[in-house]
């Protein structure tokens, strides 16, 4: 039995109701191992559930985000994506150049959770986050593309 499965199991032994549609929503994005889109989501299930609208695939992700299945982040490009996450919690460095994503340790975050539950009293919620930022490639390209130039005031 595949890990989804299992997890599916022990969602419906706790008494959550596994709609067939969640179900499929879950393999998918289990199975894609990346980032989707509720439109990625849509055309990979099409086939199968002609009828899967937007509003749907949104209420099914919002319940495996709930859940702690899945996590919803803004990688930019104005689109949220979703992702897998109940094996491996982790967060994202993205370029703002190029796009490039890399993925960061959930441990990361762990100074700032202390701080927030320690210092400030709030229970953070810290589950998927997304950084951006200009990777070292870019920062070169721009280095190259555009030399710093001297000025030089000249005196009289």
């Amino acid at each position: 039995m595949s890990h989804h499965m299992k997890v599916a199991r022990q969602l419906q032994g706790q008494g959550y109701r596994l709609t067939p549609q969640r179900l499929a929503i879950l393999e998918v994005i289990k199975g894609a191992g990346c980032h989707m889109s509720i439109q990625d989501i849509l055309d990979k299930l099409a086939d199968s559930y002609p009828t899967l609208s937007v509003p749907t695939v949104y209420r099914n992700l919002q319940w495996l985000k709930a859940a702690g299945l899945v996590a919803e982040t803004d990688l930019g490009g104005e689109c949220h994506e979703y992702e897998y996450i109940a094996e491996h919690p982790h967060h994202h460095l993205v370029c703002l150049e190029c796009g490039e994503r890399l993925t960061l340790p959930d441990s990361l975050l762990d100074p700032v959770r202390e701080y927030l539950r320690d210092t400030l009293g709030y229970l953070p919620r810290a589950e998927h986050f997304a950084f951006f930022g200009i990777c070292p490639a870019c920062q070169a390209r721009e280095d190259h593309d555009h030399p710093h130039e001297e000025h030089h005031a000249d005196a009289p």
